[in-house]
């Protein structure tokens, strides 16, 4: 009797652990939480977006219209994110948010991952 009271206490403890590792993994982040306290709000936003060909590695600056760069920031600041464990990242895209501060990232098209330039360690 003892013995199957400590089994089930052992299951209750994995079933606990593999669940809040679960709720750590599935976590999501706002844009707030990544680019740690942007001001969407300032008065001289600007995107520049950069297109990365490889074989050769080639950088082609993409031209946005000002307003269309201020709606694709305000569009960005209502993402969510999640972390990302895969290290074999093909970037396609290089984003540069200029709002109260400087931003950065990296995007891969194919797999969904925008890595902040500002914590390489911390894949989206």
């Amino acid at each position: 009797m003892k013995g199957k009271h400590i089994l089930i206490v052992i299951i209750v403890i994995l079933v606990g652990v593999l669940g809040l590792k679960f709720m750590i993994d599935n976590k999501t982040y706002s844009a707030n939480e990544i680019l740690e306290n942007p001001d969407f709000s300032a008065a001289n936003r600007e995107m520049e977006v950069i297109k990365i060909k490889h074989n050769p590695l080639e950088l082609i600056t993409i031209e946005i219209p000002a307003d269309q760069q201020k709606l694709l920031i305000e569009s960005f600041k209502n993402l969510s994110f999640k972390k990302n464990k895969d290290s074999q990242i093909e970037y396609h895209y290089r984003f540069n948010f200029s709002l109260n501060s400087n931003f950065a990232f990296y995007i891969d098209v194919d797999k969904g991952i925008i890595v902040n330039l500002s914590d390489k360690n911390q894949n989206m």
